[in-house]
């Protein structure tokens, strides 16, 4: 009995083991991606805050257009369009 237990374990650490290895490599690659990708994050939030700083009135953040009456009604009733069309295919 105590044969085939310690058999039965080392056949059990014969596959494990590999396994058990390839997932350490594969976290360990996730880990050195995060961490190669952080100085890209900060530059990337630290260059758009000066951006932010530079040009604080953005014309593709603050839009002071007005708009037609034409345009301001298709705006809030583009929907109506879908809603005739597919009805008279009915």
């Amino acid at each position: 009995m105590l044969i085939s237990f310690g058999r039965a374990l080392m056949v059990l650490m014969v596959l494990l083991v590999p396994v058990l290895l390839v997932v350490m490599v594969v976290l360990l690659l996730v880990v050195v991606v995060l961490l190669l990708m952080v100085p890209r994050v900060v530059a990337l939030g630290r260059r758009r805050d000066l951006i932010d700083e530079t040009f604080p009135n953005d014309p593709a953040e603050v839009r002071t257009e007005e708009l037609s009456p034409r345009q301001s009604y298709w705006q809030s009733h583009w929907w109506q369009g879908f809603s005739r069309s597919s009805s008279s295919r009915q």
